[in-house]
C-alpha cells in the first residue's frame, strides 16, 4: 500500500483526521501522478471538500482534465448534492449579464455581442464560414433532435411555455410582464420591421424572403446541394402535385361526423364526399372554391381546428398560427371565415360551426348538440 500522507511532509502540513488520512492512504495512482494527487488532496483540504470523492472517482477525476467545467464533470468532482451547489456558483460568477455588457460596452456593441450568442445558422456562418457552419448547424440539429427524441423516450415532459406557465413560475403581474415580453419579442425578431432594422430597407426585405422561404428551387439547392437539392426539390412538386388533386380534409372531423352518422345514417356529404361549390365573382369573397364540412338537408357544419382556423380562445389577432401560411394573421383567418359564412347566410343555408378544442373537452356534448341541430 502506498501511504502518500506519511511520505509527504506537505500533506503533513494540513489539518486532516484520521478517516481522512486513512482515506488517502488508499488511493492507487501512479508514481508519475504523485505531484498532481498531492496537489488535489491540499485543494480538497483546504477548501473542506470531502476527500472519500478523491478514493471513489479517483481515475474519473483524473482523466477530467483541468478545463472540464460541465455539471457532469462537478458532480465527478465533488458528489451530486456538492457538485450541483458548486456549479451553480461557478455559473453565478462566470455569467455576463446585458446590463454588465451595457455598462462596459453601451447598448448597441451590448446588442451585438449577444446577438452572437443564439444558435442559428447566421451565427454559425459567421463563426465558421459558409461551408463549416453550415456543416456544424446541421450537426447542432440533429444532435438537438436526438436529444429531444431521447427526453420524450424516457418520459420527459417538456412545459408548455404560455402565460399559465409563466404567471405559476413568476406570479401574475411578473408571469404576465415576462410572457408578453417574450411574444413581442418572439413576433419582432420573424417580421420585416426586424430584417428592414438590423440590414436596411433595400437589404431587409430581401433577407427577409430569403429566411422565411423553405419551398423555392434555391432554398434546396443551398441546403443539399446542387444534386440533392434538385431531387429533394422535384419530389416535394411532385408531392404537391398529387395532393393538391385531392380534397383535403379533417380526420378529426370525419371521426365526429360518423359517430353523428351511426344515429342520422342519411348522412352523406362529409370527408371524402364533402360538397364542392365554385364561387362567382359577384359574391367577392376571397375563395374560388367551397368545401362545407358537412353539409345535410340544407344545414352546414363547419369543423374549425384550432391551429388551421385561429381559434380566438387561444390565439390573438395579431398571430399567425397556420402551419402552412406563415403570412396569415388571425384576424385575416376570421375574415375569410367570416366571407364564407356570409355566404351560407346568402344561400339561406343554416350553419353551426364546432371548435375542435370544444370537440376534444366534451366530445358526447358536441354529438348531441350537431345531431339537434341536423334533425331539429
Amino acid at each position: 500500500m502506498q501511504n502518500i500522507y506519511y511520505n509527504t511532509r506537505v500533506l503533513q502540513l494540513l489539518t486532516l483526521t484520521e478517516t481522512d488520512i486513512r482515506i488517502i492512504n488508499l488511493i492507487e495512482y501512479a508514481i508519475q501522478d504523485q505531484t498532481w494527487l498531492i496537489r488535489k488532496i491540499r485543494y480538497y483540504a483546504t477548501n473542506f471538500y470531502p476527500v472519500a470523492i478523491l478514493l471513489e472517482n479517483y481515475t474519473a477525476i483524473r482523466n477530467l482534465g483541468r478545463d472540464s467545467s460541465s455539471l457532469q464533470s462537478f458532480i465527478i468532482r465533488y458528489g451530486a448534492k456538492l457538485g450541483s451547489e458548486l456549479f451553480k456558483i461557478k455559473n453565478n460568477k462566470t455569467r455576463v449579464s446585458r446590463s454588465m455588457l451595457e455598462d462596459r460596452h453601451g447598448k448597441k456593441t451590448a446588442d451585438a455581442i449577444l446577438s452572437l450568442r443564439g444558435a442559428s445558422l447566421e451565427n454559425y456562418i459567421t463563426r465558421h464560414g459558409r461551408i463549416t457552419g453550415k456543416k456544424k448547424w446541421n450537426a447542432y440539429l440533429s444532435k438537438r433532435a436526438d436529444t429531444y427524441a431521447q427526453k420524450k423516450k424516457e418520459g420527459y415532459v417538456f412545459p408548455s411555455m404560455n402565460l399559465a406557465y409563466y404567471v405559476e413560475l413568476h406570479g401574475k403581474v411578473k408571469g404576465t410582464a415576462i410572457y408578453t415580453r417574450k411574444i413581442n419579442t418572439q413576433r419582432y425578431k420573424v417580421s420585416k420591421a426586424y430584417y428592414i432594422d438590423q440590414f436596411g430597407p433595400i437589404i431587409g426585405p430581401i433577407k427577409c424572403k430569403e429566411c422565411k422561404d423553405h419551398s423555392s428551387l434555391s432554398y434546396f439547392v443551398t441546403k443539399y446541394g446542387p444534386k440533392i437539392g434538385n431531387e429533394k426539390y422535384r419530389a416535394r412538386c411532385l408531392k404537391i402535385a398529387v395532393s393538391s388533386s385531392k380534397i383535403t380534409y379533417s380526420k378529426m372531423s370525419s371521426e365526429l361526423f360518423d359517430k353523428i352518422k351511426g344515429r342520422i345514417p342519411d348522412l352523406f356529404y362529409y370527408g371524402p364526399n364533402e360538397m364542392t361549390w365554385g364561387v362567382s365573382k359577384e359574391y367577392n369573397i376571397p375563395q374560388k372554391v367551397i368545401c362545407p364540412d358537412l353539409f345535410y338537408k340544407g344545414k352546414i357544419i363547419e369543423f374549425n381546428g384550432d391551429v388551421f382556423h385561429a381559434n380566438p380562445a387561444k390565439f390573438e389577432a395579431t398571430d399567425c398560427p397556420h402551419p402552412f401560411r406563415k403570412d396569415l394573421t388571425a384576424s385575416e383567418i376570421w375574415s375569410i371565415d367570416a366571407h364564407r359564412y356570409a355566404y351560407y347566410e346568402k344561400k339561406e343555408y343554416n350553419l353551426l360551426v364546432v371548435w375542435e378544442a370544444d370537440y376534444v373537452t366534451n366530445p358526447e356534448r358536441i354529438i348531441l348538440e350537431c345531431q339537434k341541430f341536423l334533425t331539429s
